[in-house]
């Protein structure tokens, strides 16, 4: 992209692998299909676990938080895979810098397979090659633990 016509602007660039894979699923299905985990997701910060940790006391059902890192789980879909697998969501609901509500106390997700997770990028790009009924091993931080969990993917 640029503004000019020279070549001075923005470049764009596509793994190969991902493009074979895109490509292979637009040709045989017209659309792209990913395996998800059937959760809604807020991206950790250092605002919101300390949010959550000076709200403790006014909210019941929170419990320290010592990372601020991650993706917190808000929502996990009753029907999904996730929920079967054990996948908590949060249960105290709040609105946040007046532009975000989201559900608090959930999982954190810290890794996805052998890929660490702190980010919403993160996220996206260990699940960015997993197909619809592949198994994920999902590293959560929940009560100041690690655990993993085995994910069958919607």
């Amino acid at each position: 992209i640029s503004n000019s016509g020279s070549s001075a602007g923005l470049g764009f660039a596509v793994p190969v692998s991902t493009a074979q894979r895109v490509v292979k699923d637009l040709i045989q299905n017209g659309k792209v299909t990913r395996g998800r985990l059937g959760i809604s997701v807020v991206q950790m910060s250092s605002n919101i676990a300390n949010y959550i940790n000076s709200s403790r006391g006014q909210m019941s059902g929170l419990s320290k938080v010592g990372i601020n890192y991650g993706i917190l789980i808000s929502d996990v879909d009753e029907q999904s895979s996730a929920a079967k697998a054990g996948l908590l969501g949060g249960n105290v609901s709040v609105r946040y810098n007046s532009r975000q509500s989201f559900n608090l106390g959930g999982d954190i997700i810290i890794g996805i397979d052998n890929i660490s997770v702190s980010s919403y990028a993160d996220y996206l790009s260990a699940l960015e090659s997993k197909r619809p009924g592949d198994t994920v091993t999902v590293t959560v931080y929940r009560d100041g633990e690690t655990k993993k969990i085995k994910v069958k993917l919607d």
